[in-house]
């Protein structure tokens, strides 16, 4: 799940796309739900590119509707969740746990599978 603050802040971008390219180079294939609609622009980048970016990197990416707002960026891998918070200062709480992370992963799904939003990868 992305955060809606993670855009707001350029060195988070730089990060992240940084750290999706080197996942994309590895061969880690992921998916992300985001909060976006068409046209949106963050630090000159608009939905087209940004679906071009991710699809190298190997994301799938699902757009919701900007009503959508996840608040937390959560990224679930293995039996690890981490749960990062953007909008004023940084803070990640890490969870290693199988059941934790089965949970969050179970949500996303849900939502991945569901009729909200689209596929934009």
């Amino acid at each position: 799940f992305a955060s809606k603050y993670a855009r707001d802040k350029k060195g988070v971008v730089k990060f992240m796309q940084q750290y999706l390219n080197k996942q994309g180079k590895a061969g880690i294939h992921s998916k992300a739900i985001v909060p976006l609609s068409p046209g949106i622009k963050k630090f000159d980048i608009d939905e087209k590119e940004y679906a071009k970016r991710a699809k190298k990197n190997l994301v799938e990416v699902k757009a919701f509707p900007p009503t959508f707002l996840i608040y937390s960026q959560v990224m679930i891998y293995g039996n690890n969740t981490a749960i990062t918070k953007f909008k004023k200062n940084i803070a990640t709480t890490w969870i290693e746990d199988k059941d934790m992370a089965q949970t969050f992963r179970t949500i996303f799904m849900t939502l991945w599978e569901s009729n909200i939003g689209r596929k934009i990868t």
